[in-house]
């Protein structure tokens, strides 16, 4: 279909993806530091430095949270009444990687909050990630979105957006955060550069410390993929010397004429567009000086469709879409996957109606998820803390174990 596909009909090694994102990420670093000796950037000395000690203390410092190298993690509308519990979630269907939407500006003050309503300084849903991570998941935070203002088109200084962006990523101990990047504001190059030289600020901050951040971008997208304006967000994370841990794409609401006759061809879509996605990346990649293998960029590449019928009555994602968008993503060893939303997993009471808290199409409850979640390193199981371990029963350690027979580590 592609050819970029020949050679890539496994997922990569978890080892190995580690090992690219270091490399990667240093490749980055070395890239910002040639900038600012050249003057082509112009960096604060002092800032400099903290970038030069981060990396000296520890060369092993990674921008990669602790999570799979490949993951599901679907958005969940943070804010929807009546609230969505990721926990039971997380225990009933073992999906315990999980996508909290949206940090936006307050209408009123202009500091961090959940879609306008929620201040994220009063610890809104905090229970929550604590409790996802006692079970072994993990958050990730998402700026933006379709409603309210971004931050950094409210904010217009840099060293308080980065202090804004900064008190969020405080409040919830993350190492993984998302900034979905649409409507006029993805036409806003304004705020677009002021974001990314703030997330360039929170890298360097987070590597002085040995820290992670991973830092994802989600954009609007046709077929065709991104369109200049996506395009622009990317060079200009690159531009400022962000690491980038990937780009996630909206696969959803494109029209009939970039996407025409689309029933039971979502799927076949959403694909096409992580497939254009991916020149366009190596492209961009390519301008910014950092070379990436194939098989390390499909690494860096999401795809979030919107389960069920979409916006555009027309479009309607099935969970047949989503098998087959999981095995080609599972094919070139995608890192991402996600779902807008798990909020709308269910079947609604009448088939073909847009809403918010179901998918109009025939499904089984959390069928979508159970689907595109396969895609996580190592899938989780769901929790069942009813039937504790019986320790009545000792080990019987008179048979040792056969250590000759050595683990065969070829099966991810």
């Amino acid at each position: 279909m592609h050819s970029r596909l020949h050679g890539l009909l496994g997922a990569c090694r978890s080892d190995e993806l580690r090992d690219v994102r270091r490399r990667l990420q240093l490749e980055s670093l070395e890239q910002r530091l040639a900038l600012t000796a050249s003057g082509v950037m112009e960096a604060d000395s002092a800032l400099v430095s903290t970038a030069i000690a981060g990396e000296a203390a520890d060369n092993e410092v990674s921008m990669r949270a602790d999570i799979p190298d490949q993951v599901f993690a679907p958005y969940m509308d943070a804010t929807l009444w009546p609230p969505f519990d990721p926990v039971e979630l997380a225990k009933d269907q073992g999906i315990k990687h999980v996508t909290f939407a949206f940090v936006v500006a307050d209408p009123g003050t202009s500091e961090p909050s959940w879609g306008g309503y929620y201040s994220v300084a009063s610890d809104y849903r905090g229970d929550q990630f604590d409790a996802l991570r006692e079970l072994g998941g993990e958050v990730m935070v998402s700026f933006g979105g379709a409603a309210g203002t971004p931050l950094a088109a409210a904010i217009s200084d840099v060293d308080d957006l980065t202090q804004s962006y900064q008190s969020v990523i405080d409040q919830y101990d993350l190492t993984w955060i998302d900034f979905d990047v649409e409507g006029a504001w993805v036409r806003d190059e304004v705020s677009i550069d002021r974001r990314s030289q703030a997330i360039r600020n929170l890298q360097d901050q987070a590597r002085a410390e040995g820290r992670p951040l991973e830092v994802w971008f989600t954009l609007p997208v046709l077929p065709s993929g991104l369109t200049s304006d996506g395009v622009y967000v990317v060079e200009s994370a690159l531009s400022h010397g962000v690491d980038i841990g990937g780009v996630n794409i909206m696969a959803m609401n494109y029209g009939d004429g970039p996407a025409p006759n689309p029933e039971g061809q979502m799927g076949d879509y959403a694909i096409e567009a992580s497939l254009s996605l991916f020149d366009q990346m190596q492209t961009a990649y390519d301008a910014a000086g950092v070379s990436v293998t194939d098989e390390e960029m499909w690494g860096l590449i999401g795809v979030t469709p919107m389960i069920g019928q979409n916006d555009l009555m027309s479009e309607r994602f099935y969970v047949e879409d989503a098998q087959k968008l999981l095995d080609f993503a599972e094919d070139v060893g995608m890192g991402f996957l996600s779902a807008w939303s798990i909020n709308r997993d269910s079947a609604c009471d009448t088939l073909g109606v847009l809403a918010w808290d179901c998918s109009g199409v025939p499904q089984e409850p959390y069928e979508f998820a159970q689907a595109l979640g396969q895609i996580t390193t190592g899938a989780d199981q769901p929790v069942d803390d009813t039937d504790p371990v019986d320790d009545t029963d000792p080990v019987d350690d008179t048979d040792p174990v056969d250590d000759t027979d050595p683990v065969d580590d070829t099966d991810p």
